[in-house]
Order: structure tokens, then C-alpha cells, then sequence
């Protein structure tokens, strides 16, 4: 039952960390894959995405390595624009529902104090927050667009290796620090079985959402909320899904606010550098929701997808090289 619970915690926490503001509007899918064969493209992206979670959950020497010490700043950097985007994506949702309310921008600051109270029981309150509220936003989106979308399917055969890999590398190497916590928090058994249930789901999820974005990809391609567009002939369907992406942005703030939180500094008297690091995130979230997943998580992806991979090839290398050094036979001089 034990090992039940932590599979479930584990999962949801994975699921709610790629979930967030980017997939739940429609804004992350249209950027990384419309245009091309949808299905072909989230079967290689699963199969990738759950290739690098092995690699951060067993691979114990990658993640306590200098190569992976090395990419910390770079993983910091990226985590404090995803939070970011996701304190932008929570004032852009509220001014679409209370826009008449001058002071709707607050939001963002709300959900931020909320965030900074869950992670500040550790790993733990990141689990449990996700356990509660990934499948209610999953169960949830499918439910919406299943009643408020004809879906369509487009077969062309065309894939993006480059977009896929960036995706994988925006939604693993921001979140290969909470990943990498999560790696010794269960079995091994109960690891892979999480990570392969994980890049599944997602892979349904990404495939339901684009083939519903196709119906109105004229509309939807340049909105912030390309989704909504698709749902806002519904109004009871419209309301589920305003739930459905605040629960989204605030799993995803969780996930990138956690590392950033730890590397701040968890004692009582580290108070004033967390609602400072909480400022600077609202500052830069200024630029925009679309701006940001547009233009910046392609950027965040690509250099995460290259760093992962580089580096993990490289290590493997080295380390066959010195195994080989080692094992070789002493030579003699005659």
C-alpha cells in the first residue's frame, strides 16, 4: 500500500511539473508541435522524456557529478523564468475573468506566497500538492475538450527533432534538481514504472490537447490562451477550465520554485532572500506570458536537451576510458 501511495506521488509530481500554465492553455503545444504529425512527434517525445528521468533517477553519480554541479546556474536560471511565466500566465487569467477589476494583477503575488508556504515543507509538500491536484487537472482537460471540441487528427509523417528535443529539455533539465530528489525518494522498481506511466500520460494528454487546437488553429495560434478560444463556445465547460489552469500554473510553480527555494537557503532567517527571490521572479514575469513560452522556454529547452545529453555521453566515455586504464595489465620492461 506504501509503495502504492509513493507511485502515485511520484507520477502526479512528474505529470504536475510539465502540466502547467504552457500545456494547460494550448500555448506550450502550438509552440513545439503544430505543423507537424502529431502522433509520431509525442511517441518520440515520450520515449525521449522518459529516457533522461532514467538517467536522473539511477544514474546516481551523473547527479551528484561536477558535470551536473556545473549546470546548476544554468537550471536556476531556467527555473526562475519558468516561474515566471507561470506568475504571468496567473495575472492573464485572472484579467480574462475579472477584467474589470484594476487590481487583478495581485493574483500572481497570492499564488506566490501560497507557493512559498507548500514548499517550504520540502519535497514532501511538492508530492502532496500534486497527489491532489494533477489528477483533478488532468481527468479534468480531457473531460473539458472531449465535450467542447471536435477533435481531429492530422497524418503527415513530418517531425521536428529539434522542437521535441527542446521540449524534453525545457520540461527535464529545469526540473532535473526536483527529479533528481525524487530519484531517492522510491525503489527502483516503483522509479521506472512512475517514469514510463508519466511520459505515457503525457503523451496522451499532449496528443487529446493538439488535435483539439487543430479546430480553431487560426485563432488559437496567436492568443495567450489558445485553448480557451477552442472552449469559450461552453460557458460551464469555459469555467472548468479556468480551475483547470490555475491548478496547472500553480503544480508547475511548485515544480521550479522548489530548487530555486533550497538553493535560497531553508532556515527561519533566510525569510527576506526568499520574498526577495520572489520579486525578482514577478519583475521578470513583466514580460509577458506569450513572450515568454514563445520565446524563451525554446531557448531553456535547447540548451537543457543539449547540456543533458553532451555531458551524460561524455561521462559515459570517460568512464569506459578509465575502466579500461584501470583493468589493463601492468606493462614490464625487459
Amino acid at each position: 500500500m506504501a509503495d502504492l501511495k509513493n507511485f502515485f506521488k511520484i507520477t502526479f509530481t512528474l505529470l504536475g511539473a510539465v502540466i502547467g500554465a504552457g500545456f494547460v492553455s494550448g500555448r506550450e503545444i502550438l509552440t513545439f508541435f503544430y505543423g507537424y504529425d502529431v502522433f509520431l512527434s509525442v511517441t518520440v517525445f515520450s520515449v525521449l522524456f522518459c529516457v533522461v528521468l532514467f538517467i536522473l533517477f539511477f544514474d546516481k553519480d551523473y547527479t551528484s557529478s561536477k558535470w551536473f554541479a556545473a549546470a546548476k546556474p544554468l537550471i536556476y536560471i531556467g527555473n526562475l523564468l519558468l516561474m515566471s511565466g507561470m506568475l504571468s500566465a496567473i495575472d492573464g487569467l485572472f484579467g480574462t475573468i475579472f477584467c474589470n477589476i484594476p487590481d487583478y494583477k495581485l493574483a500572481s503575488a497570492i499564488f506566490a506566497i501560497f507557493s512559498l508556504i507548500v514548499v517550504s515543507d520540502g519535497i514532501e509538500g511538492v508530492k502532496w500538492a500534486n497527489a491532489v491536484l494533477t489528477p483533478v487537472i488532468m481527468i479534468s482537460l480531457i473531460v473539458a475538450l472531449s465535450f467542447a471540441a471536435k477533435t481531429e487528427y492530422s497524418y503527415s509523417g513530418e517531425i521536428s527533432v529539434v522542437k521535441i528535443a527542446e521540449y524534453v529539455g525545457l520540461n527535464v533539465f529545469t526540473s532535473s534538481v526536483l527529479f533528481a530528489e525524487l530519484g531517492k525518494s522510491g525503489s527502483k522498481r516503483i522509479l521506472a514504472v512512475s517514469a514510463i506511466a508519466a511520459s505515457v500520460a503525457l503523451a496522451c494528454a499532449i496528443f487529446v490537447t493538439y488535435s483539439a487546437l487543430t479546430v480553431k488553429a487560426d485563432s488559437a495560434i496567436y492568443a495567450d490562451i489558445p485553448l480557451l478560444s477552442v472552449l469559450s463556445n461552453v460557458k460551464a465547460i469555459t469555467w472548468v477550465y479556468y480551475a483547470v489552469l490555475a491548478f496547472g500554473i500553480f503544480t508547475t510553480l511548485l515544480s521550479c520554485h522548489y530548487p530555486l527555494y533550497e538553493l535560497v537557503g531553508t532556515k527561519k532567517c533566510n525569510f527576506i532572500p526568499q520574498i526577495l527571490l520572489l520579486a525578482t521572479a514577478y519583475a521578470v514575469s513583466r514580460l509577458g506570458f506569450y513572450n515568454i513560452v514563445s520565446y524563451l522556454y525554446p531557448v531553456i529547452g535547447g540548451v537543457g536537451f543539449a547540456y543533458i545529453s553532451v555531458t551524460s555521453i561524455l561521462r559515459s566515455v570517460f568512464q569506459a576510458v578509465r575502466r579500461k586504464n584501470t583493468s589493463a595489465p601492468p606493462k614490464y620492461k625487459v
